[in-house]
């Protein structure tokens, strides 16, 4: 009898644990979500729309980024976010770390290994460009809208 008690304890911490990770999973997903963090310059950009572009243009969704993995197919897309982000967003290397579960250092070091790959790797250069552009094309098309 004390063991199936023993049992069924370890199984509910076990439950409660995935469930802890699930919500913290998800409350990073809303951050983002809600997150409206003004651009440099009045540029209104957030990484919000940084993240949403992207994605977009690597073919992989946000939930994937922020559960880790270093495979390059992850990773990158991730960086980018970061390299742009912290381009066109008044945003902290903590709090881009925040949304996406990492160190600070890991946002900085995504940030220099992008802009390192730009000055040897042209057509990576022009795509990180071409996401700047629609990014700011976004913001601008927002913008009109929010005045109509």
């Amino acid at each position: 009898m004390e063991d199936d008690i023993d049992l069924q304890i370890k199984e509910l911490e076990q439950r409660k644990l995935k469930l802890l990770t699930l919500a913290a999973l998800r409350r990073e997903v809303c951050d983002l979500e809600k997150n409206e963090m003004v651009g440099k310059n009045g540029s209104g950009a957030t990484v919000k729309i940084v993240a949403i572009e992207t994605c977009s243009k690597f073919q992989v969704t946000f939930d994937r980024l922020t559960m880790g993995g270093r495979s390059n197919q992850v990773a990158i897309p991730r960086q980018v976010i970061f390299y742009v982000s912290r381009e066109l967003c008044d945003v902290t290397s903590t709090e881009l770390g925040r949304i996406f579960r990492k160190d600070h250092g890991t946002v900085l070091y995504g940030v220099n290994a992008v802009k390192d790959r730009m000055q040897v790797d042209e057509p990576f250069a022009s795509l990180v460009n071409e996401i700047i552009k629609s990014v700011r094309h976004r913001l601008a098309s927002e913008a009109v809208s929010a005045t109509n």
